[in-house]
């Protein structure tokens, strides 16, 4: 039987870690986990979040991808109105602000790990590690 833990991490990643064609526009891989009290969680961040899907989209069912933020696609759609966009990026600032949860990041830039390294790890490995070892700091404090 697993023993309950008291926190939940979450993670997610953004660029591409593979190393055979590196896209110079961006050469780099980063590895984000963000740690959360599981009470916190339930109680503060989970309602605060879904009050902003409610609050700009009418529903919590949006799934929140940067690329289709930035872009403007998708049900993000409704950011092309300046207004719109001004509250929404407010909003979203307002809840990573006042968060609970401890953001954990490792961020390596491909080109230079490739010059640097005959044999060089796999991104994804490296910054998996890194950020393990950090939550496992954080949780021993």
């Amino acid at each position: 039987m697993v023993a309950p833990s008291d926190y939940i991490a979450y993670f997610d990643e953004t660029g591409d870690h593979g190393l055979d064609n590196i896209d110079p526009a961006f050469p780099v891989f980063v590895l984000c986990g963000w740690v959360f009290k599981i009470k916190d969680y339930l109680q503060k961040e989970c309602p605060a979040f879904c009050a902003i899907k409610f609050d700009h989209f009418g529903h919590d069912a949006v799934v929140f991808h940067s690329r289709d933020i930035r872009k403007r696609q998708g049900p993000f759609q409704i950011l092309t109105n300046n207004r719109r966009r001004r509250d929404f990026i407010a909003d979203i600032s307002d809840y990573f602000e006042s968060s609970t949860g401890t953001l954990i990041a490792a961020g390596i830039n491909k080109t230079l790990l490739t010059q640097q390294y005959a044999f060089p790890n796999n991104p994804y490995s490296m910054s998996l590690l890194f950020c393990l070892e950090r939550i496992y700091a954080h949780l021993e404090i």
